[in-house]
C-alpha cells in the first residue's frame, strides 16, 4: 500500500507541477521578489520531468512488492503522464523563454 501511495503521489505531483506550474510560479515570484520567474519556471519544469523519470525507476525497484503486472501499468501510466505533461510544460516554458 506504500509503494502504491508512493508511486500514485509522485506521479500526481509530477502532473500538478508540470500543467500548474506557470502558476505556481508566479504565486512564488510575487511572494519571493528576488527570484526571477524563468528561472522559476525552469526549476519547477525540470522538477515535474525528474519526477516522471524517478516513478519508473522506483516502480521497477519494487517489482517483488507490486509484481510485474502493476510494474508495467505503472510504467505505461507515467509514460502516457509524462508524454502529455511534459510536452506541456516544455511548451509554457518555451513561450517564457521567447
Amino acid at each position: 500500500m506504500k509503494t502504491h501511495s508512493i508511486l500514485l503521489g509522485s506521479m500526481g505531483v509530477a502532473v500538478l507541477l508540470g500543467i500548474f506550474g506557470q502558476h505556481a510560479t508566479t504565486f512564488i515570484a510575487t511572494s519571493i521578489p528576488f527570484l526571477h520567474p524563468l528561472y522559476v519556471l525552469t526549476a519547477l519544469t525540470l522538477c515535474s520531468i525528474a519526477i516522471f523519470i524517478f516513478v519508473p525507476y522506483y516502480a521497477v525497484r519494487s517489482s517483488a512488492k507490486l509484481g510485474t503486472p502493476l510494474v508495467i501499468t505503472y510504467i505505461l501510466l507515467d509514460i502516457v503522464l509524462c508524454i502529455g505533461t511534459s510536452f506541456w510544460s516544455i511548451f509554457v516554458l518555451a513561450i517564457w523563454w521567447g
